[in-house]
């Protein structure tokens, strides 16, 4: 998704949320996607990989156990990816994603779920998310992204 305005009175237009769900697997069958932070100043995002939460609307056959990995892309030939962090179930991280997830209007994850999510502060840079699930058989899986104000 880009922002391709060229008018001066949407300047301060911005992405808020991006989210994708689809069937994933591990390895080669996971869900990669790309975003590129181009502000000047770093950003802090609420990134989720939602698995066993999506039962509470009924989605079939979710990723029980997700895991979520952010990579920083550093130039160079070939580029060369960095993971930044990465997390396999949430309560890790309760307090801090709790708190986000409430800033951006984001459904409420069951404590002690085994869903994926974090708080990442990131400078401007080229960034990629793998979101997947512990096997092979695809199953699906809800990642998202938030900006938190």
């Amino acid at each position: 998704m880009y922002d391709a305005s060229i008018s001066p009175a949407l300047d301060q237009v911005q992405l808020v949320n991006l989210s994708t769900r689809t069937a994933t697997g591990s390895g080669d069958a996971a869900l990669v996607g790309g975003f590129v932070i181009s502000s000047g100043a770093p950003v802090e995002l609420l990134l989720r990989a939602i698995g066993p939460g999506l039962t509470q609307f009924d989605i079939p056959n979710p990723v029980s156990n997700p895991k979520i990995s952010i990579f920083r892309q550093i130039s160079g030939d070939p580029p060369t990816p960095q993971l930044i962090d990465a997390n396999a179930q949430w309560g890790t991280h309760a307090d801090l994603v709790t708190l986000a997830s409430q800033s951006v209007g984001a459904f409420a994850l069951d404590p002690g779920s085994a869903d994926a999510a974090m708080v990442v502060h990131l400078e401007p840079g080229v960034y990629s998310i793998v979101a997947e699930g512990t096997s092979e058989a695809p199953r699906i899986i809800l990642l998202e992204i938030y900006q938190i104000p």
